[in-house]
């Protein structure tokens, strides 16, 4: 479900300072 509405708020947004705020958080989580 998270990651739906973080799927949602991506096409949403569209903005690359989003996607890689996004992808930043993510790699961080992963890591």
């Amino acid at each position: 479900m998270f990651a739906l509405s973080l799927l949602m708020v991506l096409g949403r947004a569209c903005k690359t300072d989003v996607t890689n705020l996004l992808l930043t958080a993510m790699m961080k989580l992963m890591a």
